[in-house]
């Protein structure tokens, strides 16, 4: 038998066993993932909210249900399922896993390494598990070491999955840039110092050399280590808050502008104040930017997504966005929380749309998100 004609007789053999018990809660749950699977997300709706009508508690339908409307994109009704399936048994991994990544995704990364903890505690070498926590580790908290670690975990009990690979590979790739920013800034601040000893007065000069001579035996301190060079620029770079009250200022040449705030009132013009932006879809990391530079007196600043950038089949809907940003070749601050935005199936066809056009107000309607 093949595949189309398997499909079939499965669809045949759901729909009598649906005639015979139309009020079995495993028989709605059981044919709603079955019509998942066919891609007929709305018919599964319906059979998903049935099966709760009958039984609110029913677990596996809470989670299957929570699954798929996580891949629609409705992340927040997600999230109310996996607080549902949670309550029903602490213990459910899926429910845990998933639960964690969306709050990762949204930016509450305190709640969710508290769930992907509680995960872990209960199934230490489950793969998902241990890569959520991992890029949560990496995105959400910056530690390149931890996030490693953990990461090697999950390859080492599944060598084939492949989104752990990718990450590791991406961290490792992101960690480098880092230490090469770091390596830079430790060589400018060594010129610094070489510099600022060489503007120094003769007259000091001449007090050093005579106490070198009456002291011939004296050893100067110790040279800063290229490590401590390094810590000292990291020091000395500025501390960049994540950006706040992020919204859609419109879309304009085939890019939505996402305006946002900084923290202390930061603006973009001021010497140590950011330059560029990354911005994250959803799960994916975008390439940086430069940040649009505010064209009149109180405005705030903005940073254009292009559409093009955005990962395939992943435009219309809703989706969360982040922020962060960095100064010069300094360190990224914080990630923002969530923005959520709604964009609908035209997006991007029209072109020369001005922010504040039509097109803007379609998609403007977002909300922060946790």
């Amino acid at each position: 038998m093949n595949g189309e004609n398997k499909q079939k007789a499965d669809a045949v053999m759901w729909e009598k066993a649906l005639r015979l018990r139309p009020n079995d809660t495993n028989v709605l749950c059981g044919y709603a993932t079955f019509l998942v699977q066919q891609g007929e997300r709305e018919s599964a709706e319906k059979m998903y909210n049935q099966c709760l009508e009958l039984n609110e508690k029913h677990l596996g339908a809470l989670c299957n249900f929570a699954v798929m409307l996580e891949q629609s994109g409705r992340l927040f009704e997600a999230c109310t399922l996996y607080e549902r399936a949670l309550e029903v048994d602490p213990a459910q991994v899926i429910a845990l896993s998933n639960y964690g990544h969306i709050l990762c995704r949204k930016g509450d990364f305190d709640k969710a390494e508290e769930i992907l903890k509680q995960a872990l505690r209960k199934y230490p070498n489950d793969v998902t598990v241990l890569h959520n926590y991992g890029c949560l580790l990496w995105e959400g908290r910056r530690d390149y070491r931890k996030a490693e670690e953990v990461l090697k975990r999950a390859i080492k009990n599944d060598p084939l999955h492949e989104p752990s690979q990718t990450a590791l590979n991406d961290l490792r790739k992101e960690k480098e840039g880092a230490e090469l920013r770091a390596a830079e800034q430790a060589a400018a601040l060594l010129a610094e110092l070489e510099e600022e000893r060489d503007r120094d007065g003769g007259s000091s000069r001449r007090r050093r050399r005579k106490k070198a001579d009456a002291s011939p035996r004296s050893v100067s301190s110790s040279p800063l280590l290229p490590s401590d060079l390094a810590q000292r620029a990291v020091a000395a770079m500025p501390k960049l808050g994540a950006p706040t009250n992020l919204r859609v200022d419109g879309v304009s040449e085939g890019s939505i502008y996402i305006g946002f705030e900084l923290a202390g009132g930061t603006g973009v013009d001021g010497e140590g104040s950011p330059t560029h932006c990354q911005a994250q879809w959803d799960s994916t990391v975008l390439p940086q930017g430069v940040i649009q530079h505010a064209q009149s007196e109180g405005a705030t600043p903005s940073f254009p997504i292009s559409l093009q950038r955005l990962p395939a089949a992943s435009v219309a809907g809703e989706h969360l966005v982040r922020l962060r940003v960095r100064s010069g070749r300094g360190e990224h601050g914080p990630w923002s929380s969530a923005l959520a935005v709604s964009m609908p199936e035209n997006i991007g066809e029209e072109e020369g749309v001005t922010p504040g056009g039509e097109e803007a107000q379609v998609i403007a309607a977002a909300k922060e998100g946790g």
